[in-house]
């Protein structure tokens, strides 16, 4: 039996609704995630120049 349909349109019909749960160990990286701490140094004549920044990801499950 082939687990794939017979086109790339046609989708499950026995999907779980909840996305999260089927994850497994990724489930814990979905989220909002930021950096507050990430420093930019560059090299200049007059000695380095250092730069703050915040980092920011946004990690959703994409449902079947």
């Amino acid at each position: 039996m082939n687990p794939f349909p017979n086109d790339i349109f046609t989708e499950p019909e026995d999907v779980d609704p909840d996305g999260l749960a089927n994850l497994g160990p990724l489930r814990r990286l979905a989220g909002v995630w930021e950096g507050r701490k990430g420093v930019d140094v560059n090299p200049k004549a007059d000695g380095p120049e250092q730069r703050q920044y915040v980092e920011r990801i946004v990690m959703r499950p994409i449902d079947p």
